[in-house]
């Protein structure tokens, strides 16, 4: 076997890596396109108000993962990014009554409830984005 052929499959891979990668920048990417980010149904979460007793509830949540992307760049900012997370699209605001609270304490708790998820860009209102720098 000569030296050419051993470094023909080397070559093609190299040509075909090249060519997807090239094939996928020059893609659209939705910024609500997503891998999977759906309601996540029948979540366990802690109620707390002061005056009361802490409380399990069931909740319906976001949970998923968000396509999320980054080109390099030699001049400031140094890249082009978009990192979308699964947040809510639509929230329905639900009550409960806490249990066993001091007199006077207001019993009751609002929170929200998922109707419906969608990958968008972290907004701190109403998404965790500590980690999103």
């Amino acid at each position: 076997m000569s030296c050419d052929h051993m470094h023909l499959p080397v070559l093609t891979f190299s040509l075909c890596a090249g060519g997807l990668l090239l094939l996928w920048a020059v893609l659209p990417i939705q910024a609500d396109s997503s891998l999977g980010c759906d309601v996540w149904r029948d979540v366990s979460f802690y109620a707390e108000k002061e005056g009361c007793e802490r409380q399990q509830i069931s909740v319906d949540a976001c949970k998923g993962r968000c396509d999320t992307w980054q080109i390099p760049h030699l001049t400031p900012p140094f890249r082009t990014s978009s990192h979308t997370v699964c947040t809510y699209d639509r929230v329905e605001t639900r009550t409960t009554q806490l249990q066993n609270c001091q007199p006077g304490v207001d019993p009751t708790y609002v929170y929200h409830n998922a109707v419906s998820c969608r990958c968008a860009m972290c907004h701190a209102h109403n998404t965790s984005c500590e980690t999103l720098v």
